[in-house]
């Protein structure tokens, strides 16, 4: 028996040249098999067929659906061109909103890759979700997640570091600027400036869809005052579209009537994750700031909460503390939304409503000063963030060393936040994974290189910095001095699946 177990053997080495290349013609037909069925928020990427008129304004509102009937309607497209040319192409981002109630996220933001004409009626366009992880999209949150960890050689982002006091100074990891200012005026649109913590004065942002993040929350201190020269408004003064502000501490001491800590006069910017106080507005929206993105600050003892002028319409305030303002919380006169469907409302302390169920929301509305928007879903206690669960690790307990095994991990976010996970592999090695959404299992590998006992601690990190407790699963490399036939061939038929099926039909 044996010997008839070995000449098979030998058989099969000598045709698995044959049978590798079935394997991997069996494989690109799978890959490709998978391209083409679609399913949002499951696979990663779908070709969907746009007629003329193809210019952007165009588009917006468009119905979009997959081949397999998945419908949706595109809400915004971000042109990523220096000088936007309102033609959509490649390179540029799509956010479409999906009409599935049962997914956690129906929006999503999607980047262009490639596109094909199809005569006088339009283009195909190929959307790739995975390539798009740090665009926010359009009026919902999902703020841009570069920290932590981020690349120092990233060409894409510049660095800030008050302690850099020696110079040279470039924007580099290695050397960063002083001011931030400096990392804005060399940005172009899709940059990131991230700052060190320290503390710096009032900036203007004219450059659109720039990032300005602190690498630590609350850690960067942005102050101005009437002494600062040149005198500017805010401590944060925004005039571009598309602008990024998120983990700073912000003041300004300053005592005209439009100071503030963050002075906005255009449109789609995101502003989380702040910590803004001790100024005459917290925040002062122009007329022409529409469609901006406010949730999760901590505005406390300002003289104004935040201050909305007429005509500043289709912005987006949920999850934030009002604390301690001496005038009033907000005064808006104009429409915007004051609560949100996924993410509630907002924390006042002055509200004095209930909550007879229980669920952390007031059970009336809290009435917004200057208009008639209000907050349906007022919050009970202040909104915090709260450190993800601790991961699931799926995967195997042992193998041999040299030899690559994949692995599954997962985690939760109470406040639906994506999640990065830091994996510690046991052998004196660590990785970062990129930002993913809260609930979705991710896959990761590695190589153990000699033989023995290794726990692998794996735990969560969202866009604050939150991080869960670490999650482990011991795994052993043995040392096999001697391989048995029949894990031999398990591991042949796990590489080459057809050799089973031969075998079975030789025995």
């Amino acid at each position: 028996m044996i010997k008839k177990i070995l000449c098979i053997i030998l058989m099969m080495l000598m045709i698995s040249p044959v049978v590798f290349a079935m394997e991997k013609n069996i494989k690109n037909e799978t890959n490709q098999s998978k391209n083409i069925s679609i399913v949002p928020g499951e696979n990663d990427d779908f070709t969907d067929l746009l007629l003329n008129p193809i210019d952007e304004q165009s588009l917006i509102g468009r119905d979009v659906k997959t081949v397999d009937g998945k419908k949706g309607k595109i809400q915004q497209i971000r042109d990523t061109k220096a000088e936007p040319n309102d033609i959509l192409d490649v390179c540029d981002y799509v956010t479409i909103e999906w009409n599935e109630p049962k997914m956690s996220k129906p929006w999503k933001t999607y980047h262009i890759d490639d596109m094909s004409p199809v005569g006088g009626d339009g283009w195909y366009y190929h959307f790739d979700y995975k390539s798009s992880n740090k665009v926010a999209p359009f009026h919902l949150p999902k703020p841009k997640g570069d920290i932590p960890p981020l690349p120092p050689d990233d060409k894409k982002n510049h660095f800030v570091d008050d302690d850099n006091t020696e110079g040279p100074w470039d924007g580099t990891y290695d050397h960063p600027f002083r001011t931030i200012q400096e990392g804005i005026d060399l940005a172009a649109p899709g940059d990131t400036i991230v700052v060190s913590a320290g503390t710096y004065n009032s900036f203007m942002c004219g450059t659109s869809y720039t990032a300005i993040c602190s690498s630590t929350l609350y850690g960067a201190v942005v102050w101005a005052d009437d002494s600062t020269s040149p005198h500017l408004p805010a401590a944060v003064n925004i005039k571009a579209d598309g602008v990024t502000i998120s983990g700073f501490k912000i003041e300004n001491n300053g005592e005209d009537e439009e100071d503030a800590g963050i002075d906005i006069q255009s449109s789609n910017n995101t502003i989380f994750g702040n910590y803004i106080t001790n100024s005459k507005n917290g925040i002062y929206l122009h007329e022409s700031a529409k469609d901006n993105t406010i949730f999760e600050n901590t505005i406390e003892n300002n003289e104004w909460g935040i201050f909305l002028m007429s005509d500043c319409s289709g912005n987006y305030l949920f999850n934030n503390n009002f604390i301690d303002s001496k005038g009033f919380h907000v005064m808006d006169y104009s429409i915007n939304q004051w609560d949100s469907e996924f993410y509630y409302g907002n924390y006042w302390d002055d509200y004095t409503g209930n909550d007879n169920n229980g669920d952390g929301i007031g059970d009336t509305p809290y009435i917004i000063q200057g208009g008639t928007n209000q907050d349906n879903q007022p919050l009970m206690n202040p909104w915090q963030n709260k450190k993800p669960d601790t991961p699931t690790i799926e995967g195997p307990n042992s193998g041999s060393p040299q030899i690559s095994y994949n692995f599954s991990v997962n985690s939760s976010d109470l406040n639906n936040h994506d999640l990065i996970y830091e994996i510690d592999w046991g052998d004196s090695s660590t990785e970062y994974t990129s930002y993913y959404e809260s609930s979705i299992s991710q896959n990761i590998s590695h190589q153990w290189e000699s033989e023995g006992d290794y726990t692998i601690k794996v735990r969560a990190i969202d866009y604050y910095g939150a991080e869960s407790d670490w999650a482990t699963l011991e795994v052993t490399m043995p040392k096999n001095k001697i391989m048995n036939i029949n894990l031999f061939l398990q591991r042949l038929f796990q590489c080459f699946p057809l050799f089973e099926k031969i075998l079975n039909q030789i025995i």
